[in-house]
């Protein structure tokens, strides 16, 4: 089932772009909620959600103010079996479905390879990011992408990866970025001359 979410605004034109955007999206009218103020229809449509529905939602903002809310949100709406859709905000749309959603880690299927006991092994973890960890990447490489007006730090925090890890990732891939070099930046007075002190 689609259930939709937003909050309406003082704009009565924006609240109707709003809703019209949700039941183009598939909402029927008796499945879309809308708080003025505080959370109340928040909550209520977050506990009447069940595994294998879809909110949809007019904008991020709409659910949660920080990026950390958002990401804890979406691993909740995924522990659920719940997909989540934005309609502003092209980045934000996860299934419930591995392949769709990075916040669904991927489990081993438990068997032992098998093979000769003096079979060789390669030392150490293997090179490049963690299976579970990839889905994580490429979405914040899709954010990185679309959503222009995030940092990087922002997309990090919403995607649950190290700053670190994401620009290993850009590097790998080719794509350039312009980072400052690491440590302190160098102060006014510390910043000497070339004069002779002799």
């Amino acid at each position: 089932m689609i259930r939709g979410y937003c909050k309406l605004e003082s704009d009565i034109n924006h609240t109707k772009e709003k809703v019209a955007a949700l039941i183009e999206a598939g909402v029927a009218s008796g499945n879309l909620y809308y708080d003025t103020t505080g959370n109340k229809e928040l909550n209520r449509i977050l506990a009447a959600l069940r595994r294998g529905d879809t909110l949809v939602v007019a904008q991020a903002v709409d659910l949660c103010h920080t990026h950390t809310e958002l990401a804890d949100l979406i691993e909740r709406l995924n522990n659920r079996g719940i997909a989540l859709h934005s309609i502003r905000e092209p980045w934000l749309d996860f299934g419930t479905e591995e392949k769709d959603n990075p916040f669904i880690a991927s489990k081993p299927n438990g068997r032992a390879v098998r093979g000769s006991s003096n079979a060789a092994r390669t030392a150490g973890r293997p090179r490049g990011p963690r299976r579970e960890i990839v889905q994580k990447l490429n979405f914040a490489l899709r954010m990185y992408h679309t959503a222009g007006h995030l940092s990087v730090s922002d997309i990090c925090t919403t995607a649950k990866i190290n700053e670190r890890t994401f620009y290993r990732h850009l590097e790998r891939l080719g794509i350039q970025v312009i980072r400052r070099p690491k440590g302190r930046k160098p102060k006014e007075e510390e910043v000497t001359s070339t004069e002779d002190y002799g």
